[in-house]
């Protein structure tokens, strides 16, 4: 039986469609598990962050322990047995940007799939993604390229390598029917089409639960409303983002559209505007 694959950088609805998925049918979900460690969950760092304790926790399924690699080999091992998909949601976030679990090398590729690969398995992969302006913002709009640009970059430019086929957030928000629906088909999972909606009640998960009163928060039109209310707090950064190169490849990669030549120009204008209300701003308080 294959291995189902999901990838999802950082705040790009990963944690929503790992509780989506999560409500399927003869479905075990590993949630932000990579060899290079695992996401924090609703219990911070209490979080099961390795496939035998997320087994162990959520599923009530023992396995050796050991490492990375040996305890996915047990957790597919196991699954089999019971007649149950095995979906990996990857944490690709950590092997693409500096942080302390890669001790700020990251390797630039994603491991858990090289994992995946060394055992012979089958892999069923898709990718999630959201507009690249949206992270930043999300990110808390990070000034150093190193930081987002660049690694979002290479981790686009990996995904396109490998031909998965890519499945945008907003759609996932505005059309949560048909996106689910190609995402059961890609994987090969079963479904009768509706056990997503009750994604609020599926807590087996790390990362950052929403935890919506209703599906309407988040889906539908009021989703539509909902992703136009994302906002900068540094406009000028956020204009400066848009000519970045990084920003713009990443962008093209997952099949975003980018701001037109008109566009930029009004928002260098607005940019100019606000930075003169501010200077202005900022000498009428020195002469009082």
């Amino acid at each position: 039986m294959n291995v189902g694959l999901f990838l999802c950088y950082a705040r790009s609805g990963g944690t929503l469609l790992n509780q989506m998925i999560g409500c399927l049918p003869n479905v075990i979900v590993l949630s932000e598990v990579s060899p290079y460690g695992g996401g924090w969950g609703q219990q911070a760092d209490k979080s099961p962050t390795t496939p035998a304790e997320q087994l162990a926790q959520w599923y009530g399924l023992e396995i050796p322990r050991g490492s990375f690699e040996f305890e996915l080999a047990h957790a597919i091992e196991v699954c089999d047995k019971l007649g149950k998909r095995l979906v990996i949601r990857d944490w690709p976030f950590i092997a693409f940007t500096p942080a302390i679990q890669n001790s700020f090398q990251p390797p630039g590729r994603l491991v858990t799939l090289d994992v995946l690969n060394k055992l012979g398995v089958g892999v069923d992969a898709f990718a999630l993604v959201r507009h690249p302006i949206s992270i930043w913002i999300s990110r808390g709009e990070p000034s150093k390229e190193t930081d987002f640009l660049v690694p979002y970059m290479k981790y686009t430019e990996t995904l396109a390598s490998l031909d998965l086929p890519l499945f945008r957030y907003e759609d996932l928000c505005i059309n949560p029917d048909q996106v689910m629906k190609r995402i059961v088909d890609v994987m090969k999972l079963k479904s009768i089409g509706t056990e997503w909606r009750a994604f609020n009640t599926f807590k087996h998960v790390n990362g950052d639960v929403q935890d919506p009163r209703s599906i309407e928060r988040h889906f539908g039109n009021h989703a539509t409303v909902a992703l136009s209310r994302s906002k900068p707090r540094n406009y000028e950064a956020f204009v400066k983002v848009h000519f970045c190169r990084e920003f713009q490849h990443a962008a093209r990669l997952t099949g975003y559209a980018l701001p037109s030549r008109l566009s930029l120009l009004g928002m260098l204008a607005k940019a100019a505007l606000i930075r003169s209300k501010s200077m202005f701003s900022s000498r009428g308080e020195q002469n009082e």
